[in-house]
């Protein structure tokens, strides 16, 4: 535990912080997952609407730095890739 009266509101900080994050890295997964449940159910039109809001999610995500920008970009491709394909 820390001593100095910093050491300990950086602590707070932190957690506060760590918590708040991983909110956002679940809320990540959701819609990932929603996603890959649109590509199994074949749905055009679900499947756009749910990879334009996991597209947002992670620019925002890499914005605040919550996810390196590489993560979200192979993300990004990946998910852009399944949806063309779903349209052929």
């Amino acid at each position: 535990m820390p001593i100095k009266h910093s050491a300990v509101r950086d602590l707070r900080v932190s957690r506060k912080r760590a918590s708040a994050n991983l909110k956002v890295r679940e809320n990540l997964r959701f819609l990932l997952r929603r996603c890959r449940q649109q590509f199994v159910a074949k749905d055009a039109a679900k499947a756009t609407a749910a990879v334009a809001a996991a597209v947002s999610a992670f620019d925002r995500a890499a914005r605040a730095g919550i996810v390196k920008a590489g993560h979200a970009a192979r993300h990004k491709s990946r998910l852009m890739l399944r949806l063309n394909r779903l349209g052929r």
